[in-house]
């Protein structure tokens, strides 16, 4: 039996563009997100900015629970 790859539900430019209310709407209260390179740079010394920091605070706060 082939092993079937995942296929995202949803694409947007980035992170930011979830919303924690366009999440709730579509019933998301787990958020698997990558940190290095992908959420914070390594060039950054992997040290997420203010606005991601902001954006988890924001899903937290919604019910929404980001597994890093």
């Amino acid at each position: 039996m082939p092993l079937k790859l995942p296929v995202p539900d949803l694409i947007v430019r980035d992170i930011y563009a979830l919303s924690p209310e366009s999440l709730n709407a579509l019933g998301i209260k787990l958020l698997l997100l990558d940190l290095d390179n992908t959420l914070a740079s390594y060039t950054s010394g992997m040290q997420p900015s203010v606005r991601l920091r902001n954006w988890i605070d924001a899903l937290c706060r919604a019910g929404i629970e980001p597994f890093i």
